[in-house]
């Protein structure tokens, strides 16, 4: 951003969540600002950071970057919601999708919909971080194991009190990757 005298007073663009794409909730691209859109101020950059400077390699294991998203054809679906109706072998019915929950709700779930066309085996595991991308809640691992054509529901539920009010990522990975993500907001 610039003031009328063309000096430089903020950012826009990018994320307010770190890992999202586009389309997900607090993102905003350049194409999408509008009047009254979020900024950083220039004075809250850092542009003379102390130490030596990092490779992105070294940033990445220190768990400073999002990994992103890597696609798997035989996931079908994923959502979150309050609680989720399954059966084996039929689609899942949410009694509620939403991305806002309130401490007050207890309860959250986080669900998977396969339909894969080969046989497929993976481990996964859903993790749930915080705005500073530190893991708040991490899953057992659950198996996925399924012939072609068959529905396969993976659910995960987990307790709100003990976090705080805040936006949070969930990711479930299939050993180190992430194959599917989203974002919820908690308030008090």
């Amino acid at each position: 951003m610039l003031n009328e005298a063309g000096k430089v007073i903020g950012v826009l663009g990018g994320s307010t969540l770190p890992g999202a794409r586009r389309y997900d909730s607090g993102t905003f691209g350049v194409n999408y600002i509008r009047e009254g859109s979020l900024g950083t101020p220039i004075e809250l950059v850092n542009l003379h950071a102390s130490g030596p400077a990092k490779t992105l390699s070294e940033l990445s294991a220190m768990g400073a970057l999002v990994p992103p998203v890597v696609k798997d054809t035989e996931l079908a679906f994923g959502a979150i919601g309050d609680h989720f109706d399954v059966k084996k072998g039929e689609f899942p019915v949410a009694r509620e999708q939403r991305m806002e929950f309130s401490r007050a709700t207890g309860h959250c779930e986080v669900i998977l919909v396969w339909n894969p066309r080969t046989k497929i085996r993976a481990e996964v595991t859903m993790n749930v971080y915080d705005i500073n991308n530190h893991a708040v809640i991490q899953s057992k691992p659950m198996k996925v194991k399924s012939s072609p054509g068959q529905y396969v529901t993976n659910r995960w539920g987990f307790e709100l009190a003990n976090l705080k009010a805040s936006t949070y990522r969930v990711d479930v990975l299939d050993g180190d990757r992430p194959i599917w993500r989203t974002f919820f907001r908690l308030t008090d």
